[in-house]
């Protein structure tokens, strides 16, 4: 079932809105008990979970929950979009520049932009910090005050 799950919402964790937005998911399968274009046999993982109604009522509240705890901004944004962001958050810092900051005013500006909901990949590619070393410094993001 988790791997039917990672399966499905992977869509969603993109940024989709919606189960059924991406057009080549297997979820229709599930969601209607078997394909219509007969490329997937859903049938014995849905005698597994109970049906169809139960599976996407299962996978309907696991995205919701990933929805409301915005565990991932709804939509993606443009690198320029996010150049934007970080220079509202860190008016007075160039964000290329902040690799030549000592380590701890660097860690601590890269949460900032974590907390504003950039994500590690934008972060590393509007700074030029190494991926990595924005996730060392960025770990807890959502913890820190």
């Amino acid at each position: 079932m988790q791997l039917l799950d990672y399966i499905h919402l992977n869509p969603v964790k993109g940024a989709l809105d919606s189960l059924e937005a991406y057009r080549w998911s297997s979820y229709k399968a599930y969601q209607l008990g078997y394909d219509p274009f007969d490329i997937c046999d859903a049938a014995a993982m849905l005698d597994i979970v109970g049906g169809s109604r139960c599976y996407c009522e299962h996978i309907e509240e696991v995205a919701g929950r990933i929805w409301s705890e915005e565990i991932l901004p709804r939509r993606r944004i443009l690198d320029e979009d996010a150049l934007s962001v970080a220079r509202e958050v860190l008016p007075s810092i160039d964000p290329a520049l902040l690799k030549a900051l000592p380590r701890p005013d660097r860690d601590a500006c890269l949460l900032r932009l974590r907390r504003a909901h950039l994500t590690v990949k934008q972060i590393a590619r509007i700074t030029g910090i190494g991926a990595t070393s924005v996730t060392k410094a960025t770990v807890g993001w959502r913890e820190a005050a």
